[in-house]
Parts: structure tokens; C-alpha cells; sequence
């Protein structure tokens, strides 16, 4: 009589195949063995894909930040040189000799990680009450447009921004330091105590993407964008620093 024997090891664990269940031992073996090659098979997915990460990233410029910074400024004279103000306070690129908004302009140098960057700014209504400082909260409705004109968010609403608010998803340098260009306006109580603001400060901001999202971007904005932001200024509530 042929003996029949077989002898397996998993995990540390003997299992012995015995000849009066011969069926049933093959199909066990064929189970165990498949595992062990669905496993093996997983863990070469698995380093196939770690590999194919680190070879995106060898291959990946390192991120030139002032080379950026020439690009976007160059970028955002360009849109200056070829948009106009239209009669509704809208930004329109210019067809039949419209006045530039670039005659209009100002600007502020800031300085961010060792780099100058131009932030400029147009102002629509300058506004009567007055500057934020971008440790305070301002009472705002805003919206947020490419150079390409796609809008990628607006807040017609008006609500509180906490400026120094660093979890705050306004908590960008060009934001924070545009809010500042733009008197707040006046606040006017109707008998029915709802109330509105008259003259309040309007304008757009011009904003590098190194003073911006850089080059991380976001689900909305692509990486190294540079960034318009359009301004309603309701009210500014100013944060008082205890001296010590």
C-alpha cells in the first residue's frame, strides 16, 4: 500500500495531511497555498505603488519660490494691462480701448519668507468708517476669482471674519492684509431694528500665489495660482492688545 503524506507549516502551526482524507487534503493545501500567494501578491502591489510615489517625487522640480514670484507678478501686470472697471463694478477685459484698471492701481510690497511680493489693490469705494488691521475682525462679503475669471468661491452674505484667526480658511497672507485697504462703512438701524451699512469700502485685491496658497493649491484652486479677491467692508471690530 502507497503511503501518502504531507506536511505543511503556517504561521508556526503544523497541519499534517493524512492519507484517509486524501480529497479533503489537497483542497485544504490549494486553499493555504492561494492565500500565501494572494498575500504575496498584495505586498508587491503595495511596493509597486510605494515606488511609483517616490519616483513622482525624484522626478518633481524642487519648488522655486522666487521664480514664482516674478512669474505671478508678471502674470497679474498683464490681467491689470488688459481688464477694465465697467459702470456696474465689474472686472471686464477690454475690447474697444476701455481705460486699464492698471492706471488705477496701488500697490504694497510685503515681505514673506525672505521674498517681496507686490500686492496690489483697486479701490471701488474707499469708504468712511474705517481700517481693519489684520488682527481684527471685519464684517464682510467677499468673492474669490482666478485670473482666468472662474470663480471659485463667493460669499454674498455678509458675515464675521476673524482676520488672526490661524485655523481660519482666510487665514492667507493676501487676504488678511487686503481686508486692510478698505474702509468699513456706516451702520444704519431701520425701525424695525434690521439693519443695513451705507458707503461702505469696496475694492479688489490682487494677490501673488506666494501670498496665497503657494504650491499646495486646494480642491478649487490650482497649485501656484495667483488669486483676485473682491471686497464689501460692513464693519470693523478692533482687537484690543493688553499691554504688559
Amino acid at each position: 500500500m502507497l503511503f501518502l503524506g504531507f506536511y505543511f507549516s503556517k504561521n508556526k502551526q503544523n497541519v499534517i495531511l493524512h492519507p484517509k482524507s486524501y480529497p479533503n487534503n489537497w483542497d485544504m493545501l490549494y486553499n493555504l497555498k492561494n492565500k500565501q500567494l494572494m498575500k504575496i501578491r498584495n505586498i508587491l502591489l503595495s511596493l509597486m505603488v510605494v515606488a511609483s510615489i517616490f519616483s513622482c517625487k525624484k522626478d518633481e522640480k524642487p519648488h522655486d519660490a522666487r521664480k514664482q514670484a516674478i512669474e505671478d507678478n508678471r502674470a497679474i501686470v498683464n490681467y491689470l494691462d488688459t481688464h477694465y472697471l465697467d459702470e456696474n463694478g465689474i472686472l471686464r477685459t477690454i475690447k474697444a480701448g476701455e481705460r486699464p484698471i492698471r492706471n488705477d492701481i496701488n500697490s504694497k510690497t510685503i515681505t514673506e519668507n525672505n521674498i517681496d511680493y507686490k500686492l496690489y489693490y483697486l479701490t471701488v469705494k474707499e469708504g468712511v468708517g474705517t481700517y481693519a488691521k489684520d488682527i481684527d475682525s471685519v464684517y464682510i462679503s467677499y468673492s474669490g476669482i482666478l485670473l482666468d475669471s472662474t470663480v471659485f468661491q463667493s460669499k454674498v452674505s455678509k458675515h464675521w471674519v476673524h482676520l488672526a484667526n490661524p485655523r481660519s480658511r482666510y487665514n492667507i497672507t493676501g487676504f488678511r492684509k487686503g481686508a486692510t485697504f478698505f474702509k468699513s462703512g456706516v451702520l444704519k438701524v431701520n425701525p424695525d431694528e434690521s439693519f443695513y451699512f451705507e458707503n461702505s469700502g469696496q475694492g479688489y485685491v490682487f494677490i501673488p500665489s506666494g501670498l496665497a496658497y503657494r504650491n499646495r493649491g486646494t480642491s478649487m484652486i490650482p497649485k501656484n495660482s495667483s488669486l483676485i479677491f473682491k471686497f464689501n467692508i460692513k464693519d470693523v471690530k478692533a482687537v484690543k492688545i493688553e499691554e504688559k
